[in-house]
């Protein structure tokens, strides 16, 4: 079941930091900028320093893979959500469930 568009209320920046050995250009996403419900995921292993764990429900981007990274501000803080896990429920092209990390530092 689809997300309601009224639980989306994060403005979302997609992009492309990893360098490319290759030579190859960073991905260019059509759209950029997406709006997501943005919730924490289970606790996980690790300590207070580590990574956080996001669950990031987006509309379907064909785009995103674990190479990506999103980022929001809220409330004068800027978060960077790195993208470790993309599921594609029911695969009916409809919403993306992104299972993210962020580093939080002190």
């Amino acid at each position: 079941m689809p997300i309601a568009s009224g639980r989306r209320t994060v403005r979302l920046t997609i992009d492309d930091p990893l360098p490319r050995h290759d030579g190859t250009a960073p991905t260019q996403f059509s759209p950029s900028v997406v709006y997501g419900a943005v919730q924490p995921a289970a606790p996980g292993p690790a300590d207070e320093n580590g990574p956080v764990a996001v669950l990031v429900t987006i509309p379907f981007h064909r785009q995103i893979t674990t190479n990506h990274r999103l980022q929001y501000s809220r409330h004068g803080v800027d978060h960077q959500l790195w993208v470790r896990g993309v599921q594609n429920p029911d695969l009916a092209d409809r919403d993306l469930v992104l299972y993210c990390e962020e580093v939080l530092t002190p």
